[in-house]
């Protein structure tokens, strides 16, 4: 029970069991004396979030050092809450009587790029009166902070390749689909050693389910002489492809953003995704061709959830979902990286020894007592997404690993079968075609990147100040050079306008160019 009460000085304080929340005596100058001590001399950040403040005294302290710098509180007690000292926006503030889960408001308040440039703070004797709560709502936090930083990282390698990949594309793709409801049960299946436990109730019940495929599963779902009903696949490198090599058929529906590379595969019907990007948006809200609204994520299985979610509320079963290794098998066999490995075998260095130094190098970390199930800080970042998002009732994993989810009902083969037997065979033709009128397309396409340099060329002015406040993420040039964008934030904080803006103008030329160049390759 929370005991509120007046200081010695008239403010209001707490305590918590016997425990002071904050000092009896003076709780503004206790607060004045710890920030003291911890903030950091010429920092400019990008935005302040307080966790666990109790009356949030921190809030005002912080206002003083940091007056321009937007705050986001998270309560772990709605009683503290209720009674904060703090003056502060609503909408910046969560406890647990919100409306939003702590993630969602996080992702709504928290912008991308901020993450590098973010300042947290926290009241460590409200940790310590609700250890429980705070590792809970600490874990969320450091899932969101953790996607963000990867998804920079992440952009900052490939973010040239998303937009070479766009434009090669948007060109070379010539049927698209509609996706109808999925009436039956729906099968995710992944590339984890679990996999091959996963076959035989995937040939048994046939078309009773709709089947998608992960592109790194697509190598043993074809030699089992299973055909996936879609594949999905999100990573613009140069992998990507080598997962599908050995498709041949033109008929097989494709699921996958303009950024993913397409490999030799462009006369597959596609399934083309949206996510939301600026380059992304403007090509595909102007050129007519049908598409759907998936956000960017770290990995290809969770945009295979966001598809699931959007194509059924049937039960969907995600199966060889190990994320993480049995001994030394990394992944289901056969694999496409096998014949890569293979190659590189030989009398000094046996297959067994790379599998072996492949799997203690990159998996490094300690999955639940299993000694033989080892994970990697990828595959631990993918599955504290999974842990933190709201997936609903009708999700599964099939045969589950060590790495648990709990937001996934664990089930085995013989259930699911029963599971399936339960659901009608549904829609035999999910999805309907929309074929491209290549003429018309390409003169389309080829205005749109007229249109798109002229813009650039004509956006270099002292708009740029708003531009980098309103929409620095959502910007191309974020993706053509995310390490100088966030150069350009960094002096956007630090108020140092003429500096920033010839960076600007010369970043928008560097990107105008590299556009110029692409487009003269495929035009």
């Amino acid at each position: 029970m929370i005991d509120f009460y007046l200081s010695r000085t008239g403010k209001l304080t707490a305590n918590i069991n016997g425990k002071h929340i904050h000092s009896g005596i003076d709780p503004e100058k206790e607060t004045e004396k710890y920030l003291l001590s911890h903030i950091k001399n010429n920092v400019n950040p990008s935005l302040i979030l307080i966790l666990f403040p109790g009356l949030n005294y921190l809030y005002n302290s912080l206002k003083k050092y940091f007056p321009n710098t937007n705050i986001i509180t998270v309560h772990l007690n709605s009683e503290m809450y209720k009674n904060s000292v703090a003056e502060t926006q609503s909408s910046m503030v969560w406890h647990p009587g919100s409306n939003l889960q702590l993630k969602q408001f996080l992702y709504n308040n928290i912008r991308e790029i901020e993450a590098k440039k973010l300042l947290v703070y926290t009241w460590e004797p409200v940790i310590k009166a609700f250890p429980t709560e705070s590792k809970k709502y600490s874990d969320i936090v450091e899932q969101v902070l953790t996607e963000y930083n990867s998804n920079i990282s992440t952009t900052n390698y490939f973010g040239k390749k998303y937009i070479k990949n766009i434009f090669k594309n948007i060109l070379a793709i010539e049927k698209t689909a509609i996706m109808q409801n999925i009436e039956k049960p729906v099968i995710i299946a992944s590339s984890g050693p679990t996999m091959e436990n996963a076959i035989p109730i995937i040939k048994k019940a046939g078309d009773s389910i709709f089947l998608i495929a992960l592109s790194s599963a697509y190598s043993i779902l074809k030699y089992n002489n299973i055909k996936p009903d879609i594949i999905i696949s999100t990573d613009p490198g140069y992998y990507a492809s080598v997962h599908l090599d050995s498709l041949k058929e033109d008929n097989q529906l494709i699921s996958s953003p303009l950024t993913a590379n397409f490999g030799n595969h462009n006369k597959n019907p596609y399934l083309v995704i949206n996510q939301g990007t600026f380059i992304e948006k403007y090509f595909l809200e102007n050129c007519g061709i049908p598409y759907i609204n998936i956000p960017p994520n770290g990995t290809v299985a969770g945009s295979s959830y966001f598809l699931s979610a959007i194509i059924t509320k049937n039960p969907v079963i995600f199966a060889g979902f190990d994320l993480c290794t049995n001994d030394i098998k990394t992944h289901c066999s056969p694999h496409a990286f096998e014949n890569i490995l293979f190659k590189n075998s030989e009398r000094t260095n046996p297959l067994l020894n790379i599998y072996y130094d492949k799997a203690v190098t990159n998996y490094n970390i300690k999955a639940g007592n299993n000694t033989r199930c080892r994970s990697s800080l990828p595959l631990k970042a993918y599955n504290g997404w999974f842990n933190t998002t709201f997936l609903g009732e009708n999700y599964y994993r099939l045969n589950p690993s060590e790495m648990e989810i709990k937001k996934m009902k664990a089930i085995d083969n013989k259930a699911l079968y029963e599971l399936i037997l339960s659901y009608s065979s549904g829609n035999p033709h999910p999805y309907s075609l929309h074929l491209i009128n290549k003429d018309k397309h390409k003169a389309n396409i080829t205005e749109l990147m007229k249109q798109l340099i002229y813009n650039l060329e004509t956006d270099i002015s002292d708009s740029f100040y708003e531009k980098l406040v309103m929409e620095y993420d959502k910007n191309l040039l974020y993706y053509f050079n995310t390490a100088a964008y966030l150069d350009l934030v960094d002096l956007l904080l630090a108020d140092s306008k003429d500096i920033l803006k010839k960076k600007y103008g010369i970043l928008t030329e560097e990107c105008i160019d590299f556009i110029k160049k692409e487009l003269s390759k495929i035009t």
